[in-house]
C-alpha cells in the first residue's frame, strides 16, 4: 500500500479538514498525527519516527513556519497544504511543494508519495 509504515504529521487548525486528511492517510495505510495549534505542532515535530508532514500555513493567529524550520532541522520532509500565505512560504521555503486547498484525496496521497520518495508527483 502507498503509505505503509509511514507516520505523517498533519498540522491543521480546522478540525474537519484535519479529520479528512487523517482519514485519507489512514485509507492509504499510513498513520496521521494531528496538531491543531502551533505549540502542539512544535512538540510533535520533534517526535521520533515521523516520515513526513503536511502543514497548513495559517494556524489561527500563528503560522507554521517555525514548524517547517524544526522539521527541516530534523530532516523530515514536508509540504504546505494551504489556501493562503503563498508569498511567505515561497520566500522562506522556495523548494518546498505547496498543495492548494482543496485537493482531492488522490492528489494528497500522490504528493505525499512524491515527498517520501523524492520523485515528482504526476497529477
Amino acid at each position: 500500500m502507498p503509505l505503509d509504515g509511514h507516520r505523517v504529521l498533519v498540522v491543521e487548525d480546522e478540525s474537519l479538514i484535519a479529520f479528512e486528511i487523517e482519514s485519507i492517510i489512514r485509507e492509504a495505510h499510513g498513520e496521521g498525527v494531528c496538531a491543531p495549534r502551533l505549540a502542539k505542532a512544535m512538540q510533535l515535530a520533534g517526535a521520533p519516527h515521523l516520515s513526513a508532514a503536511i502543514l497548513d500555513f495559517q494556524l489561527g493567529s500563528d503560522n507554521s513556519l517555525p514548524v517547517a524550520a524544526k522539521l527541516y532541522a530534523a530532516s523530515v520532509p514536508f509540504l504546505f497544504y494551504t489556501a493562503s500565505g503563498y508569498a511567505a512560504m515561497s520566500q522562506e521555503w522556495p523548494n518546498v511543494s505547496v498543495l492548494h486547498k482543496p485537493a482531492s484525496p488522490n492528489e494528497l496521497v500522490r504528493s505525499l508519495i512524491a515527498l517520501l520518495t523524492g520523485k515528482p508527483a504526476l497529477c
